[in-house]
């Protein structure tokens, strides 16, 4: 049914099928099989729960809150590598679409109900001036982020969306965009009787510098957002009546020592500090202690890093907030796109459990728990993993198609200039004119006395079928006829006179009847080879036939999963 050289190329098809669906799809789903809604009760590598004492008697009562938390995404466009010629330009912002397209979508497969944005959500988004550029590139955002609008979403803007006033006319349209694209600059949530501060944070570092050109300090006179949001969450905690617990996110991370261990997930094991043309790695020290002194949250989360980082901040005694805590963790979340510096991009999983308002203390359980989640990395399966099999797989096809050209053979005998196997001509049949024995028309081959071993002369000669061979006949004898009714015994016709003597050459590519092309619509279904290989073809004709014919269902399942991601 098959020819033995495409039986034996369907393996490494079928094998880069399986290849393409597993570094496409299914390291997608196996990266993220144990990321899992963080509970109490379940802690693994990654898992953080709160610092408080886990009374978890109450916990339960109520359905908890689950928060997806996606940081720094940001959305490449045309201007994001200067000096990158088009076309490789072109080619990065479709794979890191294409890329995010595929974690988003994992990423929903968890059925957050809440979905936080920590800023950094379009790359160049402060730097568009055209509105007809903005849109467009605002319109590439939802596009890959698509959500049901059921799911409530909430944005932090980050420097890369705003500035931080390096260029004072460029941020002021960023953040009128910014507010007509994303909601408020600052907001204040309240989920599950938790308090959730979104802030502005590259507006606090422009009131640094500011500040250090005034000299005004934060002990005389507050941000007028951060005054707003301590009022909304004294109102909500009840002053010093059981405090509701408070998480607080910023874009920008807070001010640490350098070279703070950061723990094991993240792969620059630090956070160093350092500012330049609209960015700038950390908040100054005096805005840190500014925030955690005025909010003492329970939990912080920043973006802006790209890479992991769990760190503690310590807070002194308060006699006013008895309640609140005095070691602050906060993580910075892990970038979304495979393009911002990390092998791994993440995401983080963020529960919150209702407080029980029966008790005396509710701030004493563990109302919230968080977990890390992490993407497979996309640069390692393109080099490590693609490449190598890729390189494997070229060189098995061309041993293949060496080795099973015409006349291939291993002996020396058998080849000509430079290695390359000879072209033979086959044995020969030799027509004699016949006395009425043989094949029944007065003539036949030379030492062959019957049918049978005409027949086993035509198989040894090229495959033993009239569409594979070939009768060159000598100048000045008519060609004979091949009948179509008999495909294994061809029927020769007698020349007038003489002794004639055909040779069985190389096959055609196509058998013909007259002038009329034959067409076999049966071929078609040889898995991908179609038409019988000419194996006169030179070495690349049939290298390159034989490598599209291991590809082309690997780049169909491409073609496809590319249509579906982005459609």
């Amino acid at each position: 049914m098959f020819s033995p050289r495409p039986r034996r190329l369907i393996f490494l098809r079928a094998a880069w099928v399986l290849i393409v669906l597993w570094g496409e799809i299914g390291v997608f789903f196996y990266s993220t099989a144990d990321c899992r809604w963080p509970t109490p009760d379940t802690a693994r590598p990654g898992a953080n729960l709160t610092s408080f004492t886990e009374d978890r008697s109450s916990i339960g009562r109520k359905a908890p809150t689950r928060l997806l938390l996606v940081s720094d995404p940001q959305i490449l466009n045309e201007d994001s590598y200067p000096g990158r010629n088009v076309l490789l330009m072109a080619l990065s912002l479709f794979k890191v679409d294409y890329n995010m397209r595929k974690s988003w979508r994992v990423a929903k497969t968890l059925k957050p109900d809440v979905v936080i944005f920590l800023g950094d959500m379009m790359d160049n988004g402060r730097a568009v001036s055209s509105p007809k550029a903005y849109h467009t590139y605002l319109e590439r955002f939802w596009s890959i982020f698509a959500a049901p609008p059921s799911l409530p979403t909430y944005y932090i803007p980050g420097n890369h969306d705003v500035g931080i006033g390096d260029a004072p006319e460029g941020t002021r349209l960023a953040r009128l965009r910014y507010v007509t694209s994303f909601g408020p600059l600052n907001q204040h949530v309240t989920l599950a009787n938790h308090s959730l501060m979104l802030i502005d944070a590259p507006k606090l570092v422009e009131q640094e510098k500011e500040r250090a050109t005034t000299g005004v300090s934060y002990a005389q006179q507050l941000p007028k957002e951060i005054v707003e949001a301590k009022f909304v969450a004294s109102i909500t905690s009840g002053g010093n009546n059981p405090r509701t617990p408070s998480i607080l996110f910023s874009h920008i991370p807070l001010w640490r020592p350098d070279n703070s261990f950061c723990g094991p997930l993240s792969e620059r094991g630090t956070i160093l500090s350092g500012r330049g043309y609209e960015y700038q790695n950390m908040l100054s020290q005096a805005t840190s202690a500014m925030l955690l002194e005025n909010f003492r949250p329970s939990l912080i989360f920043s973006g802006d890093d790209h890479d992991y980082c769990d760190y503690t901040h310590s807070l002194p005694y308060d006699d006013d907030q008895p309640m609140s805590p005095t070691d602050v963790r906060e993580i910075s979340v892990k970038s979304f796109s495979m393009a911002m510096g990390v092998r791994r991009p993440g995401f983080h999983l963020l529960t919150l459990f209702n407080p029980d308002a029966s008790t005396a203390n509710p701030i004493e359980k563990a109302t919230f728990a968080d977990a890390a989640c992490l993407l497979p990395d996309q640069i390692r399966i393109y080099l490590g993993f693609y490449l190598p099999l890729l390189a494997i797989s070229v060189l098995i096809v061309l041993h293949y198609s060496a080795t099973s050209g015409p006349g291939s053979s291993s002996s020396g005998a058998n080849k000509g200039r430079g290695g390359m196997p000879k072209r033979e001509r086959p044995a020969a049949i030799v027509i004699e004119e016949g006395n009425g024995n043989g094949n029944g028309n007065g003539y036949i081959p030379m030492g062959v006395r019957n049918d049978s071993d005409l027949d086993l002369a035509l198989n040894t000669a090229e495959g033993g079928t009239a569409d594979d061979v070939e009768l060159v006949i000598p100048d000045g004898l008519p060609a004979p006829v091949i009948s179509p009714r008999d495909w294994r015994l061809p029927k020769l016709s007698p020349p007038p006179t003489g002794v004639g003597v055909a040779y069985a050459h190389a096959p055609r590519r196509r058998a013909s009847i007259g002038c009329v092309p034959r067409f076999r619509w049966w071929q078609w279904r040889r898995w991908g080879w179609g038409r019988r290989r000419d194996r006169d073809a030179g070495l690349l004709r049939r290298f390159t036939g034989d490598l599209w014919a291991v590809a082309w269902p690997a780049v169909m399942i491409c073609v496809f999963l590319t249509v579906v991601m982005f459609w």
